[in-house]
């Protein structure tokens, strides 16, 4: 599989990221406004889901920015360094908030998501407008380089920002999904209780 390859790869899982963001924020609105109605089964299911997917969204990206420029040898403008400031920790936060089952991700990870979304926007449109550029993007490799350009609109800043995207989305449906539902860790029900009687709770 040649460079070129595993880029064509890139743009498209990039475009349907964005797709994909889509469809989501659409089923949400939906089922929020009760236009649609899931079975309680699949809904738990698909409510299950949506972390190990932002994990795997943050860690794809993450692996995707290294061969970029490891493989195909691109080097990191300065705006590129800052969205895999952003990404890079994701992919790791969210793997962790996966593995230990964390209900409160989404307040320091949908925050740095965003970040990375507003970064990518901006490298985007230096792209499409060099000459708004700012002088720090003048140094080195110009932030307005277009090492991939595929599709007439798809390039590194705004596959990066699909990936960010999908992510924020993600967050943000997986904790409306859970409604009123406390963040923190609900207690055992296999412990007795005591009728009539008051137990302190120390």
């Amino acid at each position: 599989m040649t460079t070129q390859d595993v880029i064509d790869i890139m743009v498209w899982g990039s475009v349907a990221a964005l797709l994909l963001a889509g469809l989501v924020a659409l089923a949400a609105v939906l089922i929020r406004f009760g236009l649609v109605s899931l079975s309680e089964r699949f809904a738990v299911g698909l409510r299950a889901a949506l972390l190990p997917l932002a994990a795997l969204t943050a860690l794809i990206a993450t692996l995707s920015s290294l061969y970029l420029s490891e493989e195909a040898s691109f080097i990191p403008c300065e705006l590129c360094w800052f969205q895999r400031i952003a990404m890079y920790p994701l992919a790791a936060i969210l793997i962790i908030a996966v593995l230990t089952r964390d209900k409160c991700v989404w307040r320091y990870a949908l925050p740095i998501s965003l970040v990375g979304l507003g970064v990518s926007i901006y490298h985007y449109w230096i792209q499409v407008r060099p000459d708004d550029a700012p002088a720090a993007c003048s140094v080195g490799v110009p932030c307005s380089v277009r090492y991939v350009d595929q599709l007439g609109f798809v390039s590194i800043p705004w596959m990066a920002g699909s990936a960010f995207l999908l992510i924020a989305v993600l967050l943000v449906v997986e904790r409306l999904s859970r409604g009123g539902t406390s963040d923190e860790a609900t207690p055992s029900t296999d412990e007795p209780t005591t009728t009539g009687t008051k137990v302190s709770p120390y």
